[in-house]
């Protein structure tokens, strides 16, 4: 197993617990799906460059592909909610 990465049989509670205080910030900021990178890494004060790494490293983390998947994983995980259009 690669240093900091768990395997897929781990729990997606305990894959979401590995990462980092600044990576679930900025997980959680991603899902929310209103900030762009730039944006996110104004907001953090921080480059994009940074936000790009976190991103990858938190995606490797889960075993996701893409933000996409990681906004399905917040959904499924009750991380973030689907707003009702009623």
């Amino acid at each position: 197993m690669l240093m900091g990465l768990k395997p897929r049989n781990s729990s997606p509670t305990d894959r979401w617990e590995s990462l980092s205080e600044r990576q679930r910030e900025i997980a959680l900021l991603l899902m929310g799906g209103t900030m762009s990178r730039s944006q996110i890494a104004e907001s953090l004060d921080v480059g994009e460059k940074t936000v790009d790494s976190h991103r990858l490293s938190l995606l490797a983390r889960l075993n996701l592909n893409s933000t996409v998947q990681l906004v399905h994983f917040g959904i499924r995980h009750g991380l973030i909610k689907v707003a009702d259009d009623e």
